[in-house]
């Protein structure tokens, strides 16, 4: 999945997956920091989560070489308890797949994502690192 979308089952949310430096690559030979990025509101479409990494993650954090995972909000709001299985869901799935350096995921969102941020940092703190 890194390097591309996926459309999972009904439990996951359409996924944009990329490594930050690499494109369409993953450097399997170490673990990679994992980046967790939540989108922000509107009309959403699938794929909308990779709009938000083209526009504002990738940009900042392209020189991080982490593992970008932007998944579209299953419901209308980050915080509802099906989209924060599914996002749970989702970071295990990419953790247990991938070689991720459990101690470097960053959860980060801007405006409807920087709720669900916040949210899942309080209520998941292990995985959640620091809210951006």
């Amino acid at each position: 999945m890194v390097g591309g979308e996926n459309r999972h089952n009904d439990t996951r949310p359409a996924t944009f997956c990329q490594h930050s430096k690499k494109r369409n690559t993953y450097p399997s030979e170490k673990p990679s920091p994992l980046i967790l990025a939540l989108h922000y509101g509107g009309k959403l479409t699938n794929f909308y989560g990779k709009e938000f990494v083209i526009l504002l993650i990738e940009p900042d954090l392209k020189d991080v070489e982490a593992i970008i995972v932007a998944p579209d909000c299953p419901e209308r709001r980050w915080e509802s308890p099906v989209s924060e299985r599914a996002v749970m869901d989702l970071l295990n799935y990419i953790c247990q797949e991938y070689k991720v350096d459990s101690r470097r995921i960053l959860v980060t969102g801007y405006s409807m994502g920087g709720v669900g941020t916040w949210h899942l940092a309080a209520r998941h703190p292990v995985k959640a690192a620091i809210p951006g």
